[in-house]
């Protein structure tokens, strides 16, 4: 676990870099909330709002291990290792990412932030996640948890898998809507997408659950 901790480090570093590199020609407050056109509707000021993002990149990875090491299935999540680690590099990558839409959207005129952008890079960390879905054992606390998955180690193994194509298809679907549509039509077709994704294993689990109460019972 540890490995993951020094992976999801390397994202936090360039992006502490990067922050450094364009502090002093940041304004004094910067836009920290946007509205669905990309307008900037909040702002604070620049300590607060660069420090979100790197807070979160550097803090993360060690409260989510910490909690990791609280569940009751801890052995399974000590099998998810290179899933964990994953999952922990996506989600910093990701952090970036947005750190870096931040400083260019507050160093341009206007401060607007480009939504389909934003659906890109979410599309890209759904279809990542859908990717090491499947090397996520049994637990508490990462996964898709359903009564049924927590219930079944068979359950669970199947849903997983199946989340690993729905989450590519759903993430994909989002980069294309980044890519390729306006504004307007990018957030719907994206957060829709990625809604599926993630809804229909959560769904099918109950009926694979049932599936094997019949097979026990047959």
């Amino acid at each position: 676990m540890r490995k993951a901790v020094l992976l999801s480090s390397i994202p936090a570093m360039i992006a502490l870099v990067l922050t450094m590199v364009f502090w002093g020609q940041l304004p004094a407050k910067i836009p920290i909330h946007w509205d669905f056109s990309g307008t900037p509707d909040r702002f604070a000021p620049k300590l607060y709002g660069m420090g979100i993002f790197l807070g979160m990149m550097f803090f993360l990875p060690v409260l989510l291990l910490g909690i990791l090491k609280l569940d009751p299935r801890r052995r399974n999540v000590e099998d998810s290792s290179s899933a964990v680690s994953g999952i922990l590099v996506g989600i910093s990558f990701f952090l970036l990412a947005l750190q870096g839409m931040v400083i260019r959207a507050a160093l341009t005129p206007g401060m607007k932030l480009s939504t389909p952008m934003i659906m890109l890079f979410v599309g890209l960390l759904i279809a990542g996640l859908g990717v090491v879905m499947p090397g996520v054992r049994s637990n508490f606390f990462m996964g898709i948890r359903t009564p049924w998955t927590l219930d079944s180690e068979q359950v669970w193994i199947r849903t997983h898998r199946l989340a690993r194509v729905t989450m590519l298809l759903g993430g994909g679907a989002a980069v294309i809507s980044g890519l390729a549509f306006p504004a307007a039509w990018s957030v719907g077709v994206s957060l829709g997408s990625i809604l599926l994704g993630v809804l229909i294993p959560a769904i099918a689990s109950y009926f694979f659950f049932q599936q094997e109460k019949v097979q026990n019972i047959g």
